[in-house]
């Protein structure tokens, strides 16, 4: 007798199956020497049908018994196929679940990656309107910063020509009154008035 117990066929599927059906072929040869021994035994002694109860020919007997085997062995042909389409029916909705299971996680994985890169794109976006931003306010800002300093430096020219003007209305002022001054220390008269008169400003005759 030997027993083989097989954990797992996975990778070596049709192996497996070929191996099973060769073990139901040998199992169902098996079956059929022991029950030909037994009908040889029977025949030997000359036994009759236990479902009829009436003396039978060992030939009819025989063929009887024969019967009876292939029926049974038809019967346990049919009900291991009608486990085994089951237990296929059974792995394949177990296949089906798992894979409907697996696309689910896809979708909802997809889903979630969808969201982050809508988010990343989304918070991106934000961060370059805020650059942009402050951007457009900083040139703002340097444009009126620009716009006061050459507001000032206008003022500080004006102020300079102004007090240039300023100075050079005292000078002129100075200088005549200097002229004025030399003039009356000069002690001219008004008959040399009309002489002078001809000179230009601050100039002075008796100096000559």
């Amino acid at each position: 007798m030997s027993i083989v117990c097989v954990l797992s066929a996975e990778g070596v599927h049709q192996e497996f199956k070929q191996i099973v059906k060769m073990a139901e072929e040998l199992r169902r040869q098996w079956v059929m020497r022991r029950m030909a021994l037994g009908v040889e035994e029977v025949l030997a002694q000359g036994d009759v049908d236990p479902k009829s109860g009436d003396d039978m020919d060992p030939s009819e007997a025989s063929e009887t018994i024969n019967e009876r085997v292939l029926r049974h062995l038809e019967e346990q042909r049919l009900a291991d196929e009608r486990r085994r389409a089951e237990e296929k029916e059974k792995r394949d909705a177990e296949r089906a679940l798992e894979k409907a299971r697996k696309a689910a996680e896809r979708r909802v994985k997809q889903e979630e990656r969808r969201a982050a890169l809508k988010e990343q794109k989304e918070e991106e976006a934000r961060k370059e309107q805020e650059e942009e931003r402050l951007k457009d306010e900083a040139e703002a800002e340097r444009r009126k910063i620009a716009e006061v300093k050459e507001a000032e430096r206008q003022v500080l020219i004006e102020k300079a020509r102004q007090e240039k003007e300023r100075k050079a209305e005292e000078e002129r002022k100075r200088i005549a009154e200097m002229d004025a001054k030399a003039a009356a220390a000069a002690g001219i008269g008004d008959e040399d008035s009309s002489d002078d008169d001809n000179l230009p400003a601050g100039f002075n005759a008796d100096f000559f």
